[in-house]
C-alpha cells in the first residue's frame, strides 16, 4: 500500500496556523484529507508528506522544520506504544518497547534493537512505500526518538551517534545543537540513534512496572491483529472504519484514502478473492455488535455511526448478519 501515517503532518499544520498561515489553503493545495490537522491516523501519499515539509520550510523560513516539529508533538499521539515507553524502568527498557511495538506506530516501520559492544542502537527501516518522504520527515523520525527519550528521562539525553537516509545540508550546526553530537552520518540505508551504556541505565521518571506489564499484554494482543505493510484487506477495513462517520462506505472514497484509484482497488481485491462489499459488511457488522453491547448508546446512534441514513435499512442489514434485530441482540446481551 502507498499510504503512510505520520504525526509530522498535523504538527506542521498546527505550526503553520500558529504563525498566521491559512491552513485550509494548504490542505486544499496539497489535496490533504479535511481532518489532516487533527487526526494522527490519516494516511498520506509520500509526495504529500514531502511537499508539506518543503512548503513549511519556506513558509516558516526554517530549514530544519521537521526536526523542530518533533519537539512539538502532543503527548499521547503514539498511543499504547508511547505509554509503554513512558512506564518503562530505564532507557534500555524503553528502547526495547519501542522496537517491539513499532508496528503499532506505523505498519511501514521496522525497528531493530542492536547490541554494539556495551551500546545499544535503535536501527529503523521503512518498507513498502512507493516514494520518497523527504528530508524533513526523515529528520522528524530520528528527532522524535530523541525527544521522547528526553521526556521520559527528564534530562537532556544526547545520543552517541545518529544516522539518516538522506543527504545533509551544507550547514549542520542546528542539527548538531539538537542532537548534541557531531557524530552524524548521512546516506545510510536506515535511520536511527545509538545510546551508550551509561544512558541506557538512566531511570525513567514515570516508571511503573505494573502498568507496563498490563499495557504490554494489551499491545501483544494488538500485534497479532496489526496488519503487515502489504495486508490489503486490513488496510481497506481500516479505511472503511474511518469513512463510516461520513456516511455509507464507498469504494471511491476508500480508494482515495489508500492513494489508489477505485478501479485499481477493485482489481486488487478481486485478485485476492475479496470484495469491497464483503469487507464493508464485516466492518459494519462487527462495529454494530460492539456498539449495541453498550446499553448507553441509542440504537439510532449506532445506525448513524455505521453510516446508515435510514434506520430501517440498518435493522434489515443487522438481521441479515445475525438473524436478530438490533433490539433482540441487545436484550440477549443482558441475559
Amino acid at each position: 500500500m502507498g499510504g503512510f501515517t505520520t504525526a509530522m503532518v498535523p504538527t506542521l499544520l498546527r505550526m503553520l496556523a500558529s504563525n498566521g498561515h491559512p491552513v485550509d489553503r494548504v490542505i486544499r493545495e496539497l489535496d490533504l484529507p479535511p481532518d489532516a490537522a487533527t487526526s494522527p491516523d490519516v494516511l498520506y501519499a509520500p509526495t504529500q508528506v514531502r511537499r508539506l515539509g518543503e512548503l513549511a520550510e519556506r513558509a516558516l523560513e526554517d530549514p530544519y522544520v521537521g526536526m523542530h516539529a518533533a519537539e512539538q508533538v502532543s503527548r499521547g499521539t503514539y498511543g499504547l506504544a508511547e505509554f509503554i515507553i513512558h512506564s518503562s524502568s530505564n532507557l534500555r527498557e524503553a528502547f526495547d518497547g519501542f522496537a517491539r511495538y513499532s508496528r503499532l506506530l506505523n505498519e511501514h516501520l521496522i525497528v531493530r534493537l542492536e547490541l554494539r559492544g556495551n551500546d545499544v542502537a535503535l536501527d529503523s527501516h521503512l518498507v513498502g512505500l512507493p516514494g520518497d518522504l523527504g528530508r524533513h520527515q526523515a529528520e522528524f523520525m530520528s528527532a522524535v526518538q530523541v525527544a521522547i527519550g528526553r521526556q521520559i528521562l527528564k534530562r537532556h539525553w544526547t545520543p552517541k551517534a545518529v544516522w539518516f537516509t538522506h543527504q545533509p545540508l551544507a550547514e549542520l550546526s542546528e542539527l548538531v545543537r539538537f542532537f548534541g553530537t557531531t557524530n552524524l552520518e548521512f546516506g545510510r540505508s536506515s535511520f536511527g540513534v545509538l545510546a551508550d551504556a551509561e544512558a541506557l541505565a538512566w531511570p525513567v521518571h514515570s516508571a511503573d512496572p505494573m502498568l507496563r506489564k498490563v499495557l504490554s499484554n494489551q499491545a501483544d494482543k494488538e500485534l497479532v491483529d496489526a496488519p503487515a505493510h502489504d495486508d490489503l484487506a486490513a488496510q481497506v477495513r481500516t479505511a472503511i472504519r474511518a469513512e463510516l462517520g461520513s456516511g455509507p462506505p464507498r469504494v471511491n472514497t476508500v480508494a482515495k484514502r489508500l492513494h489508489l484509484s477505485a478501479r485499481t482497488l477493485q482489481r486488487r481485491l478481486t485478485e485476492e478473492g475479496l470484495s469491497f462489499q464483503t469487507l464493508a459488511d464485516e466492518v459494519r457488522s462487527s462495529g454494530a455488535k460492539e456498539l449495541i453491547a453498550q446499553p448507553q448508546v441509542p440504537l439510532a446512534e449506532v445506525a448513524f455511526r455505521l453510516g446508515y441514513t435510514n434506520f430501517g435499512a440498518f435493522i434489515r442489514a443487522f438481521k441479515g448478519w445475525t438473524n436478530q434485530t438490533p433490539g433482540e441482540f441487545r436484550a440477549a446481551q443482558r441475559r
